[in-house]
Parts: structure tokens; sequence; C-alpha cells
């Protein structure tokens, strides 16, 4: 049994060595390319591939919002098995993992994609019902996904930060352990090196994804993934303990907030 083939690719030499790559997988079947989101959408639904092997940095329509539209298209089929492609997309590459999803990095490597294949041809077999139900199954992953994108698409995820009178770098916003106020300036402490930039805390704590920093003090915000640590002290406040050591002082009008991390721990 073969498994048809779609791959959706901005850049021709990247289809091309993927395509290349894939002949030495005899059941996977190359059946179209796809140079841009629109294409691919029309191929999706004319052509009803096994399997798309999705880049996810394209001009006019990402790889996402194409997933958005086919979804919303045809919300009541499931979607072809998914395989992300991507060169440097971090936060994409750790949600793919935590929903078991199957993601290639740019350049890929063919043992990589080895594995990929085998996992795609186990879970795609013969046996119908069971493939009908890892379909359904996978396109409800896909679909949290997607709502998930949407809702971190509001907030920040990267800071410009300006080294010199010619240079701005962008910091990314997953690499800061949190996030300190100094006068008229803002302090980015990440594991490396902190930083400091011409801010208000109070608009960093609008644009940075509530769901991942927390504000503990007047002057201070928080990575909760940093967190390692939580130590009470007097007054009802906590000193929190953070990836390379920072010790980060709470205050007691943010303490429900903290408390609330402690569970039933406390």
């Amino acid at each position: 049994m073969t498994l048809k083939v779609l791959i959706v690719d901005d850049e021709q030499n990247a289809r091309l060595l993927l395509r290349r790559m894939l002949h030495s997988h005899p059941r996977m079947q190359v059946i179209e390319e796809a140079q841009n989101g629109q294409e691919a959408l029309v191929a999706i639904l004319r052509r009803s591939p096994d399997v798309v092997f999705l880049d996810i940095q394209m001009p006019e329509m990402d790889g996402f919002q194409l997933l958005d539209a086919l979804h919303r298209s045809s919300a009541e089929a499931p979607l072809p098995a998914i395989v992300f492609v991507t060169a440097y997309e971090q936060y994409a590459v750790r949600a793919f993992e935590v929903r078991a999803l199957d993601y290639l990095l740019k350049p890929v490597d063919e043992d990589r994609l080895a594995a990929t294949v085998s996992s795609l041809e186990q879970r795609l077999g013969p046996d119908v019902s069971r493939r009908d139900a890892i379909a359904v199954e996978e396109s409800a992953r896909l679909v949290a996904l997607l709502r998930d994108m949407r809702t971190r698409s509001q907030y920040a995820r990267r800071l410009p930060v300006r080294v010199d009178a010619d240079r701005i770098v962008l910091q990314p916003v997953e690499d800061l352990t949190w996030v300190e106020a100094d006068r008229k300036f803002v302090r980015l402490h990440t594991a490396r090196q902190t930083v400091a930039i011409r801010d208000q805390i109070s608009r960093l704590e609008a644009v940075l994804d509530p769901t991942e920093f927390m504000r503990v003090s007047r002057s201070a915000l928080v990575r909760i993934g940093a967190i390692q640590e939580i130590q009470t002290w007097f007054g009802g406040e906590y000193i929190l303990v953070l990836k390379g050591g920072a010790r980060v002082h709470t205050t007691r009008s943010y303490r429900d907030r903290v408390r609330a991390l402690t569970g039933n721990a406390e």
C-alpha cells in the first residue's frame, strides 16, 4: 500500500530535496507539490493526500493559516497526516512535541526522515478502521494547536533591544527568565545575560503571554516555567528561586497569584 504525499514549500530547492529523499521510501508516492498555502489548499481538497509535508514559514499564507483554512472548509472531515517542516520555530517545535505531532527540522536529516516515514507507515496502515480513528484523533490535536497558535499570536514573541546607535536585536521572549523594573528602564534577564530597555513593566505585562509570565510585585514579572522553588517569607510574602539561581521577592499584593502555584502544598 502506497501513501499519497503532497509537499508544500515556497522554496523550489527544498521541495526538490525532500522529493529526492522520499524517493528512497517506495511506499511514499509524491503526487503533487505546492509552492504556497493557496496552491496547497486546492491540492489537498482536490487530491486528498494521505500525508502533507508542510513548511511553516511561507509568504501570504503560512502553514498554520493553511491548516486553519482547510479546517474551516472541511470541518467535518479529518485532516490528512501533517508533517511540519521548520527551520527555527522553537515554540512550534515544543507545541508539536507536546501534542505528539510529526515535524522535521531544516535541513532535513535522512535518519530523522526515515523515522518519520516509518511512523507514518505504521499509523496509516491497511487497517481502515484504525486508520480513521487515528486521523480523527490527530485532527483534534491539530485543531487544538491552531487554537493555541491563534491565542498566542496576540502576544509578543520578541522584544526589540537597542545595542548601539546602529543596531537593534530582537530578544526572543522564550529565553527570558524574569523581567525587572528599574526606574525608566526594564531589565530583561535570561540565563546568559541581562539587557536593559527603555520601557515600562506594565506595558510588558500587557504584551507577554499571561499563561507564561506572572506579575509577582510592582517591579517583577517572572516566567512561570523558570520557577524552581517557592520559599515562604515574612508577612505572607514569598521568595521565588528561578533557573540560573536568581531569587525574586514577591509582595503581598500579588501573593494570591503565587499561592495558586503552590496548590495544596502549603
